[in-house]
């Protein structure tokens, strides 16, 4: 007996919902790993967390931790982010495949991260490996530089240079703060204005009055950076 049309329009039903119910989970996962980098934010003690969490919510402690840690390199690492976004599973595999492989994905360079995403998930391992001997290699350059390192720290530093040498420890700490406090708000921005939402049109105009005087401090930052002196350069001569 051939299949009605009132059968395959139930068929076609089936696989719309079906469609729209996974894009829900997906929503829904990637927002259980936000909020249980927030949790994680608030308590910072390993014991705290993990009893809050296995208390108050139905994620066992070892996913919570994989969840937490895949998010917390999400927020720096776009590809990754948008992974997370659009395949929370998948970017959680690939988190506990470098886990299981001693990698730190947050240690790795945004070409590293993107390199990994670009290759099919069973081609990863290989590239996890690279990564490792990467690792590796650089490691060994610290070590061997550690003794000119150590004899260079035995000549008197002056007054000035250290004063200054503070001061640019607190710059990059405040910046970084900055940073992390971007990276949130990116992804707010994502879910909010990435959602087709309208916005009024006063409030468009103040945030793209903010961004663009938000971009320009950033430039003229990283003019300056780019343009300093590194010790080992020789001053101009006037």
């Amino acid at each position: 007996m051939a299949p009605t049309p009132t059968a395959h329009e139930a068929a076609a039903r089936i696989r719309a919902l079906h469609t729209t119910a996974r894009m829900f989970a997906q929503l829904i996962e990637a927002q259980i790993m936000e909020a249980l980098w927030v949790i994680r934010r608030e308590l910072p003690v390993d014991a705290d967390f993990y009893a809050f969490v296995e208390s108050q919510t139905p994620i066992d402690r070892r996913r919570a931790r994989l969840m937490v840690e895949t998010w917390a390199v999400a927020r720096r690492r776009r590809e990754l982010r948008e992974l997370a976004q659009r395949q929370p599973s998948e970017a959680l595999s690939l988190m506990q495949s470098a886990i299981d492989a001693g990698v730190q994905l947050a240690d790795a360079t945004d070409r590293q991260v993107a390199e990994l995403l670009s290759r099919p998930p069973r081609q990863r391992n290989r590239a996890i490996r690279e990564l490792i001997a990467s690792h590796q290699s650089k490691e060994k350059v610290v070590v061997a530089a550690a003794p000119q390192a150590a004899e260079q720290e035995t000549t008197a530093v002056e007054p000035v240079v250290q004063q200054t040498n503070r001061r640019f420890a607190g710059f990059l700490e405040a910046l970084q703060a900055i940073e992390s406090e971007l990276a949130d708000l990116l992804l707010t921005a994502e879910m909010v204005l990435g959602s087709g939402n309208p916005m009024p049109e006063a409030g468009r105009e103040r945030l793209l009055s903010l961004a663009a005087i938000a971009t320009d401090h950033i430039e003229r930052i990283n003019h300056l950076a780019l343009s300093c002196r590194l010790p080992s350069q020789t001053p101009p001569s006037e």
